[in-house]
């Protein structure tokens, strides 16, 4: 799970494809059993959960995720 921030202007669907794709990149390059395991496949599932907060601060909403979130 991760908290990220970004400005209105920038599209949900346009962040996570790119975080997907990064973070694929960059696990298959470190770890070698994955990378043949994933050989000609996606590392991550194709849908996402998001969820929006408002008149929240960060602080409380990180705090929040790391006290009562079970992942």
């Amino acid at each position: 799970m991760a908290l990220i921030s970004a400005p209105p202007s920038v599209s949900l669907s346009k962040i996570i494809p790119y975080i997907k794709g990064k973070s694929s990149r960059k696990r298959l390059q470190e770890f070698e059993h994955l990378r043949k395991r994933y050989w000609g496949q996606y590392l991550w599932a194709r849908g996402y959960f998001a969820v929006t907060v408002g008149n929240v601060n960060a602080e409380d909403v990180q705090k929040y995720l790391a006290n009562y979130v079970d992942i």
